[in-house]
């Protein structure tokens, strides 16, 4: 019986080959692409998916408030806050 490769050839080239894409013009969601050393094709989303990472649950229409500290002559205390 013979031994059968995981990889077929075709897949083994593209997987050692160092891709340079050429990604046709956006039309709608996705645009094709291809490699120009391999002639591999794919397809390439044309918007970046927004995660919830780092946002806040509440959004507030005005611009968040910027506190400035500016030195003053007095010694610090922090009974006076």
């Amino acid at each position: 019986m013979a031994i059968k490769p995981l990889i077929e050839e075709e897949n083994a080239s593209s997987l050692s080959c160092k891709h340079h894409w050429v990604i046709s013009a956006p039309k709608g969601p996705s645009s094709m692409g291809s490699c120009r050393v391999c002639g591999m094709t794919k397809e390439f989303l044309n918007s970046i998916e927004v995660t919830p990472w780092g946002e806040d649950k509440e959004i507030s229409s005005t611009p968040n408030e910027i506190k400035i500290s500016v030195p003053n002559d007095e010694p610090y205390n922090p009974d006076d806050e």
